[in-house]
């Protein structure tokens, strides 16, 4: 027991375990409101290490984080190539300048090198920036990985489905399906695959075309560099008659 940021701390359980293996048989942690539930071992196959966690008052834990925290999961597999499986509820999260109304974790028994998962974000800010709601999954490893996305933004409805791959400093990638729905022009579906490349902090998205009830957009391509940003694009078929409606 004791005091953690003026709030008192119990622990409880029985802790053991060697060099390749950790044991925590019913271990209770209580920080102030918080609550951590762990049992079982980790380390050698076979193995399943469960926890639960139930801390409604973050800021508690870490002076600066406020919101609360609700979950459960567990470690399984051998130390070297570890597997977890759980969900976590985020709700009025805070730290810094970021805030969210609610953040879902959820892992479909995800490794370091075979990962499985979906993250949901409500109502992301930066300050008193609105970023939109989002949810993305990925399936694959770190350096070769296949997302979702699909984020709202003030009216704004986009949806993506591609992979990226990593080398060193370089990421490739494709997009292989994407629209965007607006309520100004309706609905905008990428016409074929796009590629796209990273180098460090340059960005290069090659030729593609946007398509929609009122026309395309061909986009010549993409540029952006840490002094400049070069965009290319032309309307075809796009009817005049549809701006009468930004016109005074």
């Amino acid at each position: 027991s004791g005091v953690l940021n003026d709030a008192p701390v119990s622990a409880t359980g029985d802790v053991g375990g060697g060099a390749d293996q950790i044991s925590c048989r019913d271990c209770l942690v209580h920080a102030g409101d918080n609550r951590l539930t762990v049992d079982g071992e980790f380390g050698l196959d076979g193995d399943v290490l469960t926890f639960a966690i139930d801390a409604p008052a973050l800021g508690t834990l870490w002076p600066g984080i406020g919101g609360w925290l609700k979950g459960e999961g567990a470690l399984s597999g051998s130390s070297s190539r570890p597997v977890f499986t759980g969900e976590l509820l985020g709700r009025e999260l805070r730290f810094a300048q970021w805030s969210a109304t609610e953040i879902t974790i959820d892992s479909r028994s995800s490794t370091i090198r075979d990962l499985d998962l979906s993250v949901s974000v409500v109502s992301l800010a930066s300050g008193e920036t609105d970023l939109g709601s989002f949810t993305t999954s990925g399936t694959g490893s770190p350096e070769s990985l296949q997302v979702d996305l699909d984020w709202a933004f003030r009216g704004l409805n986009v949806g993506v489905e591609g992979s990226v791959t990593r080398t060193a400093d370089l990421f490739e990638g494709s997009v292989t399906t994407a629209s965007i729905s607006e309520p100004n022009t309706g609905l905008w579906s990428l016409d074929k695959a796009l590629q796209f490349r990273m180098v460090g902090n340059d960005l290069t998205v090659d030729q593609h075309a946007w398509v929609s009830e009122f026309g395309a957009l061909q986009v010549s391509g993409i540029s952006v560099t840490e002094d400049e940003t070069a965009f290319s694009a032309n309307l075809d078929n796009f009817p005049l008659r549809f701006a009468n409606s930004f016109l005074p």
